[in-house]
């Protein structure tokens, strides 16, 4: 039996029964693994959650009679079993044997038969009679999305399911976009630009950043096409000053100071000393030097503030995280209903906290990775009311103007963006 399967299986039930983050479980799972069983267990591990509801389906139609609440471990072994069948190039012989294998290696060699079963069966049905509604795992999720996007949510379920694509933002300083389409190229790297992002490179199939050419020497980063889009609302010029409120793990501080070098001074912040060294990798890769980085909380400035008023603030503010399901397919299982109530109220204070810090003129760009109106035209709506700030007029390709600011949604954008909020807001 694959060491990776049972990883993947372990993984897969810190975050189903024991409400563990994904990545967290990988980074201490795969620290010591070979590269090959390290991308074998990352494969299996965000695939089945990913595709859970369609394979939980899948595996309800098959069994005779539900499994016991004890035996969601045999629950998820068949789901790792399917997914293996169903969505990779793994050998079906190889996957039913490695699958069978793990209930012996939990001691529950009495499943061994229903498991075997179970995926033989899926094995020989065509493919065309294994269709099966799949919604959410999550009731009050599927409720919020159905109230907030009538007409779109089920393609956004379906986006949500789907590999999220790897996109690269090329450091102009360094190289352009064509002269690293080149350097791909000799490294044997597909890719190709993305209309109206002039920094932007989607590869065709994900790679590990080592292999990235130049990525060490800062000439490249990793962020998708969504977040590209927000330092550049913040039309920064030169000898501004600049806060980055929740800068972690530093892609927009980056991206910033890519589009306008010459600029006075930005702070760069994070509340988390973790998330800070994060931050401090990113601009010391890119070899940045106008920048400062600050462990601290931006709703309480006067624990950090030097009294000097800021001409920009990006807001990249804490959020559900419901626009990025396809790359943290966790959320489902981790994120509460309370968790919004709790999150929308710490973005107003953030924009409240911030705003007093802005120069008159001055220009904030507040963005989410969330779909919910809750943390986003419903914040900002309650603070143009008690603020009077202006919203700018701006106009961006593929996102939905909403009542306040712009909404991108997952699987309805032409640049296969993740789903993301954005509003821009001026101080008269």
């Amino acid at each position: 039996m694959s060491n990776a399967r049972l990883l993947s299986l372990q993984t897969l039930l810190g975050v189903v029964q024991q409400k563990g983050s994904l990545n967290t479980l990988l980074e201490d799972c795969t620290r010591h693994l070979n590269p090959q069983d390290s991308s074998l267990v990352n494969q299996l591990s965000y695939g089945v959650l990913r595709q859970y509801e369609y394979l939980s389906g899948l595996t309800t139609r098959y069994l005779k009679k539900p499994l016991k609440s004890k035996d969601q471990d045999i629950s998820l072994i068949l789901l790792l079993g399917l997914y293996q069948l169903l969505f990779t190039r793994i050998k079906p012989h190889a996957a039913i044997h490695e699958t069978v294998a793990l209930t012996r290696a939990i001691h529950k060699s009495w499943a061994s038969g229903l498991v075997n079963g179970i995926l033989r069966r899926i094995q020989r049905t065509p493919r065309s009679e294994l269709r099966c509604e799949a919604t959410l795992i999550s009731d009050w999720l599927l409720q919020r999305l159905q109230h907030d996007w009538p007409d779109e949510w089920p393609t956004m379920l379906e986006a949500s399911r789907q590999h999220p694509p790897m996109t690269l933002r090329i450091n102009p300083a360094r190289t352009s976009v064509y002269e690293y389409l080149t350097r791909l190229e000799q490294h044997e790297i597909s890719a190709k630009p993305v209309a109206g992002f002039p920094q932007a490179l989607i590869l065709e199939h994900p790679v590990p950043v080592s292999k990235l050419p130049g990525f060490d020497q800062g000439h490249v980063s990793v962020q998708d096409t969504s977040a590209q889009l927000v330092a550049p609302l913040l039309q920064a010029k030169p000898g501004m000053r600049i806060l980055d409120a929740c800068a972690a793990p530093g892609g927009k501080s980056a991206h910033l100071l890519e589009l306008q070098p010459q600029i006075g001074h930005l702070l760069a912040m994070d509340i988390e000393e973790k998330r800070s060294l994060k931050l401090a990798s990113t601009i010391q890769r890119l070899q940045f030097q106008n920048v400062s980085i600050c462990t601290a909380d931006a709703t309480h400035p006067e624990q950090w503030w030097d009294g000097q008023p800021f001409d920009g603030i990006m807001i990249d503010a804490p959020c559900s995280g419901t626009g990025v399901i396809r790359r943290h397919p966790d959320i489902k299982f981790l994120r509460r209903e309370s968790d919004i109530d709790r999150l929308a109220e710490q973005q107003k204070k953030l924009l409240h906290a911030c705003w007093a810090l802005l120069k008159s003129g001055g220009r904030i760009v507040y963005s989410t990775c969330s779909i919910l109106h809750q943390e986003n035209t419903d914040v900002i709506a309650e603070f143009i009311a008690s603020s009077h700030a202006r919203e700018t007029d701006s106009v961006i390709h593929g996102a939905r103007p909403q009542r306040h600011g712009m909404q991108i949604l997952p699987g309805l954008n032409p640049f296969n963006g993740d789903g993301f909020y954005l509003s821009c807001l001026e101080k008269t």
